[in-house]
């Protein structure tokens, strides 16, 4: 009798799955920068939170997310030599807008936040149904 199972992921990587996409961190994603790190963060309906690290050439670079009410809590943290952008994926905006952060007011464009200078920053994000600047 063939007990083998054919029901696991024998040759898969389920880890990268949850870093890159439930997370979002993607490490060298233009393939010329191994220092270069984008966060692109999927809040998954039915996931309350998520987190994950990942060990760059330049050190640990960890997001995590939560929700709180309607709004998300996106925490990113790096060392000061990474550099890169939290690109939101279309429907969703941040709300604490400081300088070197924009939000895109077209549905069809991701917001996007710098995040070159800073080690650690929590951005809220939110809804662009609920956004005050889609009004009008």
């Amino acid at each position: 009798e063939d007990v083998s199972s054919f029901n696991h992921h024998f040759w898969g990587d389920i880890s990268n799955w949850f870093i890159s996409k439930i997370a979002g961190i993607r490490v060298n994603p233009y393939g010329n920068d191994a220092s270069y790190v984008n966060i692109v963060p999927d809040f998954i309906q039915g996931l309350d939170h998520a987190s994950a690290y990942y060990n760059t050439v330049k050190g640990k670079v960890s997001v995590s997310w939560k929700r709180d009410g309607n709004d998300i809590l996106l925490t990113v943290e790096k060392p000061e030599d990474v550099r890169g952008r939290v690109l939101l994926k279309n429907g969703w905006y941040c709300h604490n807008l400081d300088y070197g952060m924009f939000c895109c007011k077209d549905v069809n464009q991701r917001g996007v936040a710098v995040f070159n200078h800073e080690n650690s920053k929590t951005y809220i994000i939110r809804k662009k149904t609920n956004s005050p600047y889609l009004k009008g």
